[in-house]
């Protein structure tokens, strides 16, 4: 159960990396649009 669990977690916090990245990248362009 512990060893199934891990990954799931592994993989949330990965997505919240991935989702500030995509943030990031956003701004960027908004900032280079303008």
């Amino acid at each position: 159960m512990n060893l199934k669990k891990n990954p799931k977690y592994d993989l949330e916090h990965k997505r919240s990396y991935f989702t500030q990245i995509g943030i990031i990248i956003s701004l960027l362009l908004v900032i280079v649009a303008f």
